[in-house]
Protein backbone atom coordinates (compact mmCIF):
# COMPACT_ATOMS: atom_id res chain seq x y z
CA UNK A 1 0.00 0.00 0.00
CA UNK A 2 2.46 2.68 1.00
CA UNK A 3 4.03 1.62 -2.40
CA UNK A 4 1.02 3.04 -4.36
CA UNK A 5 0.97 6.12 -2.28
CA UNK A 6 4.36 6.95 -3.28
CA UNK A 7 3.71 6.31 -6.87
CA UNK A 8 0.60 8.78 -6.25
CA UNK A 9 2.16 11.61 -5.15
CA UNK A 10 4.97 12.03 -7.88
CA UNK A 11 1.93 11.51 -10.58
CA UNK A 12 0.15 14.75 -9.08
CA UNK A 13 3.81 16.11 -8.90
CA UNK A 14 4.86 15.53 -12.04
CA UNK A 15 1.35 16.73 -13.51
CA UNK A 16 1.30 20.14 -10.96
CA UNK A 17 5.19 20.72 -12.48
CA UNK A 18 3.98 19.83 -16.14
CA UNK A 19 0.96 22.22 -16.25
CA UNK A 20 3.35 25.20 -14.30
CA UNK A 21 5.73 25.18 -16.88
CA UNK A 22 3.57 24.17 -19.79
CA UNK A 23 1.84 28.03 -19.05
CA UNK A 24 5.12 29.54 -20.45
CA UNK A 25 5.32 27.99 -23.46
CA UNK A 26 4.23 30.14 -26.56
CA UNK A 27 2.28 28.74 -29.50
CA UNK A 28 1.36 30.52 -32.56
CA UNK A 29 2.43 34.10 -33.41
CA UNK A 30 4.00 36.48 -30.90
CA UNK A 31 3.59 40.29 -30.92
CA UNK A 32 4.63 42.91 -28.66
CA UNK A 33 4.46 46.74 -29.12
CA UNK A 34 7.86 46.93 -30.96
CA UNK A 35 6.52 45.20 -33.82
CA UNK A 36 4.35 48.03 -34.48
CA UNK A 37 7.19 50.42 -34.64
CA UNK A 38 6.86 52.41 -38.04
CA UNK A 39 10.55 53.52 -37.85
CA UNK A 40 13.29 51.72 -37.76
CA UNK A 41 15.64 51.82 -34.84
CA UNK A 42 17.77 54.60 -34.08
CA UNK A 43 15.45 57.02 -36.36
CA UNK A 44 13.69 59.94 -34.79
CA UNK A 45 10.14 59.62 -33.95
CA UNK A 46 8.14 62.95 -34.93
CA UNK A 47 6.09 64.07 -32.21
CA UNK A 48 2.41 63.70 -32.72
CA UNK A 49 0.56 66.93 -33.57
CA UNK A 50 -2.69 67.71 -32.98
CA UNK A 51 -4.40 70.06 -35.02
CA UNK A 52 -6.93 71.92 -32.65
CA UNK A 53 -3.71 72.49 -30.49
CA UNK A 54 -2.68 74.57 -33.89
CA UNK A 55 -5.88 76.03 -34.10
CA UNK A 56 -5.73 77.92 -30.63
CA UNK A 57 -2.23 78.60 -31.00
CA UNK A 58 -2.96 80.70 -34.02
CA UNK A 59 -6.19 81.78 -32.67
CA UNK A 60 -4.16 83.35 -28.98
CA UNK A 61 -0.80 83.95 -31.12
CA UNK A 62 0.92 81.19 -28.90
CA UNK A 63 3.42 78.78 -30.00
CA UNK A 64 2.37 75.86 -31.32
CA UNK A 65 5.09 74.22 -30.13
CA UNK A 66 4.59 75.31 -27.03
CA UNK A 67 0.83 74.47 -26.56
CA UNK A 68 1.96 70.94 -27.47
CA UNK A 69 4.49 70.16 -25.38
CA UNK A 70 1.40 71.26 -22.43
CA UNK A 71 -0.90 68.90 -24.27
CA UNK A 72 1.83 66.11 -24.06
CA UNK A 73 2.25 66.94 -20.37
CA UNK A 74 -1.85 66.40 -20.02
CA UNK A 75 -3.03 69.97 -20.22
CA UNK A 76 -6.54 69.55 -22.49
CA UNK A 77 -7.77 71.44 -25.06
CA UNK A 78 -10.35 73.65 -22.74
CA UNK A 79 -7.76 74.35 -19.95
CA UNK A 80 -5.63 75.34 -22.66
CA UNK A 81 -7.99 77.55 -23.92
CA UNK A 82 -9.28 79.28 -20.56
CA UNK A 83 -5.51 79.78 -19.75
CA UNK A 84 -5.13 81.50 -23.11
CA UNK A 85 -8.05 83.77 -22.46
CA UNK A 86 -7.36 84.50 -18.97
CA UNK A 87 -3.35 85.53 -20.11
CA UNK A 88 -5.08 87.59 -22.86
CA UNK A 89 -7.89 89.32 -20.70
CA UNK A 90 -5.67 90.23 -17.85
CA UNK A 91 -2.58 91.15 -20.54
CA UNK A 92 -0.34 88.64 -18.14
CA UNK A 93 2.45 86.73 -19.93
CA UNK A 94 1.45 83.17 -20.79
CA UNK A 95 3.88 81.44 -19.01
CA UNK A 96 3.31 83.36 -15.60
CA UNK A 97 -0.11 81.89 -15.92
CA UNK A 98 0.99 78.45 -16.59
CA UNK A 99 2.94 78.47 -14.09
CA UNK A 100 0.18 78.78 -11.09
CA UNK A 101 -1.13 76.05 -12.47
CA UNK A 102 1.68 73.97 -12.41
CA UNK A 103 1.40 74.88 -8.84
CA UNK A 104 -1.47 72.94 -8.28
CA UNK A 105 -4.29 76.32 -8.52
CA UNK A 106 -7.31 75.84 -9.92
CA UNK A 107 -8.87 77.57 -12.88
CA UNK A 108 -11.18 79.40 -10.71
CA UNK A 109 -8.07 80.60 -8.24
CA UNK A 110 -6.12 82.29 -10.89
CA UNK A 111 -8.90 84.01 -12.20
CA UNK A 112 -9.61 85.23 -9.26
CA UNK A 113 -6.06 86.47 -8.81
CA UNK A 114 -6.47 88.73 -11.68
CA UNK A 115 -9.96 89.47 -11.22
CA UNK A 116 -11.65 87.98 -14.21
CA UNK A 117 -14.80 86.27 -14.21
CA UNK A 118 -14.44 82.82 -14.80
CA UNK A 119 -18.27 81.59 -15.38
CA UNK A 120 -17.58 83.88 -18.34
CA UNK A 121 -14.07 82.61 -19.45
CA UNK A 122 -15.66 79.05 -18.43
CA UNK A 123 -18.81 79.26 -21.08
CA UNK A 124 -16.60 80.97 -23.64
CA UNK A 125 -14.13 78.44 -24.07
CA UNK A 126 -16.74 75.86 -25.07
CA UNK A 127 -18.25 78.14 -27.71
CA UNK A 128 -14.58 79.00 -28.69
CA UNK A 129 -13.46 75.26 -28.71
CA UNK A 130 -16.74 74.24 -31.28
CA UNK A 131 -15.81 77.10 -33.29
CA UNK A 132 -12.44 75.91 -34.08
CA UNK A 133 -13.01 72.69 -34.31
CA UNK A 134 -15.71 72.98 -36.98
CA UNK A 135 -12.47 75.10 -38.98
CA UNK A 136 -11.34 73.09 -41.47
CA UNK A 137 -7.55 71.82 -40.74
CA UNK A 138 -6.10 73.17 -44.01
CA UNK A 139 -7.09 76.61 -42.33
CA UNK A 140 -3.48 76.12 -40.81
CA UNK A 141 -1.72 75.55 -43.88
CA UNK A 142 -2.87 78.23 -45.42
CA UNK A 143 -4.24 81.29 -42.28
CA UNK A 144 -2.85 83.66 -41.05
CA UNK A 145 -3.68 84.65 -37.47
CA UNK A 146 -6.16 87.63 -38.92
CA UNK A 147 -7.97 85.61 -41.22
CA UNK A 148 -8.36 83.05 -38.46
CA UNK A 149 -9.71 85.76 -35.97
CA UNK A 150 -12.42 86.88 -38.52
CA UNK A 151 -13.63 83.00 -38.98
CA UNK A 152 -14.26 83.13 -35.62
CA UNK A 153 -16.78 85.92 -35.71
CA UNK A 154 -19.56 84.10 -33.69
CA UNK A 155 -16.94 84.11 -30.44
CA UNK A 156 -16.50 87.97 -31.06
CA UNK A 157 -20.07 88.90 -30.68
CA UNK A 158 -20.35 86.75 -27.93
CA UNK A 159 -17.31 87.48 -26.18
CA UNK A 160 -18.63 91.20 -26.67
CA UNK A 161 -21.87 90.33 -24.86
CA UNK A 162 -20.42 88.45 -22.02
CA UNK A 163 -17.86 91.06 -21.30
CA UNK A 164 -20.98 93.86 -21.00
CA UNK A 165 -22.83 91.89 -18.02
Amino acid sequence: MPKYKLLFFMFIQILTAGSLFAQGVDFGVGMDPGSFRTSKPGEKEEPVTDPLIGKIALHFKQSSDKLHALWYRGYGYLELIRLSMMAESSKTPFDDIIKLRDKGEKLSAIAGKYQLPYRDIYSRSFILKDILEAQPDDILLSATTEQLKNSATNYQVINSTTQGK
